[in-house]
């Protein structure tokens, strides 16, 4: 009964945060499923600064308990030619979380062409088909509903054609792709692991868990004041 109830209080939470899903654990078994999902920027929003000091945690502090996280990263079905390019940008988007706090909350990447999206006790980077196109890419976080620690974490990116992968040569955004910068997703998707929710107001649109981008875009690359006061929040300066 106590679980149930806890189970009910947590929907109620989650009625309100946009483009989270959440999926019930199953009977005798306390662990929590929940996705989030990164839409494409389809409007213009005011112009707004990375100084902004907001930012949303999960259920007030669910988050890794033993640290540091190994993950494993499958750039198949990118479209990048590199594999090794690919794993690298990923593991960079990682590290700049690792660089605001004084714990090492990630191992290097593990290149790894076998491993897949879904629950099998890995953390995973992927990717794979969506098929709505206004989906970039979406983070699935499984948690023990009474400890409120994180056991898995995958991402994936989405293989729809309307959705294509770059790697901005410089870093400096503007007209170098058009094409989703893969460290600019990734470090806003990492950003879910620590567990950080996404943001939507106009004026949180400068800070790295903004939750839409654009092809081109890399400013998420770089974190904004809200975005490592989330993080050391959760795991300290």
């Amino acid at each position: 009964m106590k679980q149930g109830l806890i189970g009910m209080v947590l929907v109620a939470l989650l009625i309100s945060v946009a483009s989270v899903a959440f999926v019930s654990a199953q009977p005798n078994e306390p662990v929590e499923k929940i996705v989030f999902i990164h839409h494409v920027k389809s409007v213009t929003v005011p112009a707004s600064t990375d100084q902004v000091t907001n930012y949303k945690v999960l259920y007030g502090g669910v988050k890794w308990r033993s640290l540091p996280v190994t993950y494993s990263v499958n750039p198949t079905g990118s479209g990048l030619a590199n594999n090794d390019d690919v794993r690298d940008q990923v593991q960079s988007a990682f590290e700049a979380w690792d660089a605001v706090t004084g714990k090492e909350l990630f191992n290097s990447a593990i290149l790894d062409l076998t491993v897949s999206y879904g629950r099998n006790n890995k953390n995973t980077v992927t990717w794979s088909y969506i098929s709505d196109s206004r989906i970039i890419a979406q983070t699935t976080i499984w948690f023990n509903l009474l400890t409120k620690t994180v056991v898995e974490c995958d991402i994936v990116f989405s293989t729809n054609t309307a959705i294509p992968w770059g790697i901005d040569p410089d870093g400096e955004g503007g007209i170098t792709i058009v094409a989703f910068d893969v460290r600019n997703i990734a470090t806003h998707e990492s950003g879910h692991w620590l567990v950080l929710l996404d943001l939507y107001a106009s004026k949180d649109s400068e800070l790295t868990m903004y939750g839409y981008s654009a092809k081109g875009e890399t400013k998420k690359i770089s974190l904004g004041l809200g975005d490592i006061r989330g993080c050391q929040k959760l795991y300290g300066a």
